[in-house]
């Protein structure tokens, strides 16, 4: 029996290396199959471990709070004493449009995370000024944001400018980086624009003004002792949710009253600012009122010294009037007498230029006369050629009219001809037979007015064509020469008219000096009247000077009357420029305060309680798409396997099965030898049973 055993042990061992590719593709195909399970099992439970590492990396907040009127630090530290909080952080975003290279991007804009939901740099650096920002890497990777390039952020808020928003709108991008809230390529929703987040953009907290946070990131103790994705997870982050709306009714009516508070502040101050203006207004006016008073006075101390200064200059103006006006005359005559010696000079050379240019003008006439002369001969020539031409063609269109004509004859003859010789000779009438001995004659006829037609066409194609060129030729001439002598003749009338001014400048010249010499000689006797006048005011001298002193003490008076005067003046203008600035200004300020204040009234009256939306990871985007993705892997891991090992164990019962068939012989000789059915039966199941174990060992390890 030991013997028996130890045979088909042999026999068992042979079988494995005789059919070794079969035995090894039961191992194979049962590794594959079990590495195929084992992968698929193992790859939702990995990637939940990998999103975990990841969010505790970057320290993903666990609960979001948002409020419609902001949150404060107050909030924060009642938020961060709960039981299960861990930590509390604020921060601050907001949805705004970004400009970059005149394309316009919807860009969540954020502070920059110190404690919860850090940011992991890919390209760059991170912001070191506060005009320096970060961007989403798929923006930069998309080439919508380059690093360096500089994005311009505007308000999407019809209710908030950008400068309540951030301190600087131009912010210059140093790095790309990625945020644990946007783990997938969605982005998420947002009311502005089209409705679609491009992506987001970090900047420092200090770039924001705003006076309230827009959110408060929660993170929740021993939420790293459980998956982000468990039961045990969801069981904390409800427990710590509920608390927190516990408070937020409170906190929201605390917050209410703050914004009510604040809001009545505003307006008592826009009042203040109004009561304040108004009083200033008022000084303003009491100002101007007592500067158009000095005014006045300055006017009536400066119109009683003019008067004093225009009796002193009128009795001085008296006695030196007819001096200065004879004086004057005379000086006036050997001006003008000079400027009649001035004026002759400069028209004589005018005129002497004038003769030149006439000159000149005639001179160019006479030689266009001479350029044109061949011009009109070639002209002529053409005229003559074209007659010529033209009788030569009437001569050979005539001849090759006959030509035709005799054509057309012999033609109709030969037909004639030919008509006769196609009828029998007794049908023929008398004297066909001479007309038929005509024929050759009359083809010679035919062939030589051919001949002759064919030498007087090209002789007629000729002439026509130099025809064309000659009447080409006059047609390019005629103008030209017609426009030549047109602009000659014009010149030479315009050069008749030159010379009948330049003589006639040339006897107003003659006349000029004439009337010069009279007007020297009168103005040599007013010269020796005006000598006698100069002795006469001799006398008088003393007596003016006695009056130009009383007039200098008056102008003293005067200046001092009007220096007065222009301070006044100065003042004036001063006060009354401020005034209507002031009053322009008051005006507008009142009016836009009021609007302002009733806005705000407005605003406050229709202000409702605020409300605290206390947000879970299930509202982010990434986080619920990256669960869903490995759900759905979790789902493929319990199907696909299935029919994976379904085929493999048809694979592996069929490769038996012809196996059993293929030894069917050698089964038989097991039998003979004393082996019973359970024997060789167990040798075939160890034999499927060792490729399948071994397999799957290979399998789970490789899987």
């Amino acid at each position: 029996m030991r013997m028996k055993k130890k045979a088909l042990r042999k026999e068992f061992y042979m079988e494995v290396r005789r059919t070794w590719n079969r035995f090894l593709s039961l191992l194979l195909i049962t590794a594959l199959g079990v590495a195929f399970f084992s992968g698929i099992r193992a790859a939702q439970p990995d990637m939940e471990l990998s999103a975990d590492r990841y969010y505790q990396e970057t320290q993903l907040m666990d609960i979001s709070v948002q409020g419609t009127l902001g949150v404060t630090e107050e909030d924060v530290e009642s938020i961060a004493a709960l039981e299960g909080v861990r930590n509390a952080v604020p921060c601050y975003s907001m949805d705004m449009f970004g400009t970059v290279k005149d394309e316009q991007l919807n860009l969540e804009v954020m502070s920059i995370p110190e404690q919860l939901n850090l940011l992991t740099l890919q390209e760059g650096r991170m912001p070191e000024a506060e005009d320096e920002c970060v961007v989403d890497y798929e923006l930069v990777k998309e080439g919508s944001v380059a690093i360096g390039s500089k994005v311009v952020l505007r308000s999407a808020d019809e209710a908030l400018e950008t400068e309540d928003i951030l301190g600087i709108a131009e912010f210059t991008v140093t790095g790309a980086v990625t945020s644990p809230y946007y783990i997938s390529l969605e982005r998420g929703n947002t009311s502005i624009g089209n409705g679609t987040l491009n992506g987001f953009l970090a900047v420092p907290e200090s770039a924001f003004v705003m006076d309230y946070y827009t959110e408060i990131c929660v993170e929740i103790e021993k939420a790293a002792s459980a998956s982000g994705y468990s039961d045990a997870y969801e069981k904390l982050s409800d427990a710590v949710v509920e608390r927190i709306e516990e408070i937020a009714d409170g906190r929201c009516e605390i917050r209410y009253a703050e914004v009510q508070e604040e809001g009545r502040q505003e307006i008592a101050d826009a009042r203040q600012e109004i009561e304040d203006a108004r009083q200033e207004l008022a000084d303003a006016e009491q100002e101007l009122a007592d500067g158009r008073a000095e005014l006045a006075d300055a006017k009536q101390e400066l119109e009683d010294g003019k008067k004093e200064l225009a009796d002193g200059e009128a009795e001085f103006a008296e006695k030196e009037q007819e001096y200065l006006d004879a004086r004057q005359q005379t000086a006036d005559g050997w001006e003008q007498a000079d400027r009649g010696r001035r004026d002759i000079i400069s028209a004589e050379r005018q005129l002497e230029g004038g003769w030149s240019q006439y000159e000149e003008g005639k001179k160019q006439i006479e030689e266009g006369y001479a350029a044109l002369a061949p011009y009109e001969e070639q002209y002529a020539q053409l005229q003559e050629g074209e007659a010529q031409l033209q009788a030569g063609i009437g001569q050979l269109e005539s001849g090759l009219a006959e030509i035709e004509a005799g054509l057309g004859q012999i033609e109709t003859v030969l037909e004639q001809i030919e008509a006769l010789e196609a009828m029998p000779e007794e049908q023929r009438p008398e004297g066909s037979e001479e007309l038929i001995a005509q024929k050759e004659g009359l083809i010679a006829q035919k062939t030589g007015l051919e001949a002759k037609k064919a030498e007087l066409e090209p002789q007629l194609t000729e002439a026509q064509t130099q025809l064309a060129a000659c009447q080409q030729g006059i047609a390019q001439l005629a103008p030209v020469i017609e426009s030549t002598k047109a602009e000659l003749d014009a010149g030479a009338e315009q050069l008749a008219e030159s010379k009948k001014q330049l003589d006639a400048a040339q006897a107003q010249i003659d006349e000029a000096n004439g009337e010069i010499s009279k007007a020297v000689e009168q103005l040599s006797e007013a010269e020796h009247e005006l000598a006698d006048a100069e002795v006469q005011l001799a006398d008088g001298r003393a007596e003016l000077e006695e009056a130009r002193q009383e007039i200098a003490d008056g102008e003293q008076e005067i200046a001092d009357a009007e220096e007065e005067l222009l301070e006044g003046r100065q003042e004036y203008e001063d006060g009354l420029a401020e005034y209507q600035d002031a009053r322009a200004e008051f005006e507008q300020e009142i009016a836009d305060a009021e609007a302002e204040i009733a806005d705000a009234e407005a605003e406050l009256n229709d202000l409702e309680l605020p409300e605290t939306y206390v947000l879970g990871r299930d509202t982010n985007v990434g986080y619920v798409c990256f669960e869903n993705d490995s759900s759905i892997v979790d789902g493929i891991a319990n199907i696909f396997p299935v029919f994976f090992f379904l085929v493999a164990a048809l694979v592996c019962s069929t490769t038996m099965n012809r196996m059993v068939e293929e030894q069917r012989t050698q089964i038989g000789v097991l039998k003979a030898l004393g082996y019973g059915k359970g024997v060789i039966m167990l040798k075939y199941l160890f034999y499927s049973g060792t490729g399948a174990i071994l397999g799957s060992v290979i399998g789970f390890v490789g899987g």
